[in-house]
């Protein structure tokens, strides 16, 4: 039984679908800021980018396509098939029924049913059948296939990384591209067969271009939206975590190809520094992988030190000076402390103190009740610390 070639791809094309369907929620989802567009090294150093070798010709198939479809009457059916089709299929069919009659025709003379020349016709008989039930299943695939075709062409879903070639054999295979069409035969065993180029290949051993690996592009905004809003630096134990999760998406080439050719810089994403080597698959994914963990360290990075910055306003706005006066002077002291890096303690009164915590990034507020009383934090009518960050 022949695999339905049209579920597979149907089923691909849906889940493609969805995803784009979760990076739009996903990124107008309350509080969802971009952060993956810190994962970049654009601009590629050595060579030309074969991807972008290959765009032009791209470019063209696509306007061709695009063109014919727009020019289709409405009452056509996309998912039919041609006049030369039918009639190859119509040819295939009636010398197949020939070779069944006369097969029928034969073993109707034998009396003997156990007889070799008995099962030689039987078998004929039976390879036939089984070449409709073949032809049938894959026509079917195919116009179902053709389908998703379109769709996926006008959903721009076919990734940079298809190649020129796999993009142009897949419009003519469909017959979607008028200037280069690809010749359609019926071939044995009931085998639907195409010419493109010159080159000759069944249509059950046909790959479709590679997609956008849209499943990865969800989990890196994700990922890196989650580990801006935990405000917490990656080191140790959740570098190593992190390292092990990137290299597990990037465990299929394919994703590191639909990464390294583009498909997601519209969301920020562009390694396009970076050249995929198919004889050393493995270094290019190491490559891949230090480059997105580099950015989610800095992502990381850059929330701890915002996470820190909204607990000193806090701090800042529970804090409370003996002589409002003094404010000014106070804060000088510490913008000048912090831009020397000297952080040293300010006295403010013979009974009041401020000392630096990197814990809280910001100056704590020491208070006694009398020189010979011992030193403490003071705190607000909340019990809170009395802080103060540097404004510089």
């Amino acid at each position: 039984m022949l695999v339905d070639l049209s579920v597979t791809y149907s089923n691909k094309i849906m889940a493609n679908s969805d995803l784009i369907k979760g990076a739009g929620a996903l990124a107008k989802s309350e509080g969802f800021v971009n952060y993956a567009e810190a994962i970049n090294v654009p601009n590629p150093t050595k060579g030309a980018n074969s991807y972008i070798e290959e765009d032009k010709r791209k470019q063209a198939t696509q306007a061709r396509v695009n063109k014919y479809i727009d020019n289709l009457k409405s009452n056509i059916d996309l998912d039919g098939l041609s006049p030369e089709q039918t009639s190859a299929m119509r040819g295939f069919l009636v010398s197949q029924r020939g070779i069944y009659a006369n097969a029928a025709s034969e073993i109707a003379k034998i009396e003997d049913a156990t007889s070799p020349e008995y099962q030689q016709y039987a078998d004929i008989m039976n390879e036939v059948n089984r070449s409709f039930v073949t032809l049938s299943e894959e026509v079917k695939s195919y116009k179902d296939a053709k389908t998703g075709y379109v769709e996926t062409h006008q959903a721009d879903l076919y990734s940079n990384a298809a190649s020129g070639s796999e993009i142009q054999t897949a419009a003519s295979l469909y017959g979607l591209d008028p200037e280069m069409p690809a010749a359609f035969s019926v071939g044995n065993g009931g085998h639907i067969m195409f010419e493109v180029n010159g080159e000759s290949q069944s249509y059950k051993d046909y790959k479709e271009p590679m997609l956008k690996d849209y499943k990865t592009m969800n989990s890196l905004l994700s990922t890196t939206n989650s580990i801006y809003s935990a405000g917490q630096r990656l080191d140790g134990t959740k570098l190593q975590l992190i390292g092990a999760q990137v290299e597990n998406m990037l465990a299929n080439p394919n994703t590191i190809k639909s990464i390294l050719a583009g498909d997601f810089k519209g969301a920020g994403i562009d390694l396009s520094g970076i050249a995929y080597n198919p004889e050393d698959v493995a270094g290019t994914r190491v490559q891949v992988k230090d480059a997105i963990v580099s950015a989610l360290e800095s992502v990381a990075n850059e929330g701890y030190a915002e996470k820190e910055r909204k607990r000193a306003e806090r701090n800042n706005s529970n804090s409370k000076v003996a002589d409002p006066s003094k404010t000014d002077k106070i804060y000088s002291q510490i913008d000048t402390e912090a831009k020397n890096g000297t952080y040293n303690l300010i006295p403010v009164t013979q009974n009041q103190q401020l000392v630096w915590s990197p814990e809280q990034n910001a100056y704590i507020s020491m208070v006694r009740s009398s020189q010979s009383s011992p030193w403490k934090a003071e705190t607000n009518a909340d019990g809170n610390t009395v802080g103060y960050a540097p404004k510089s």
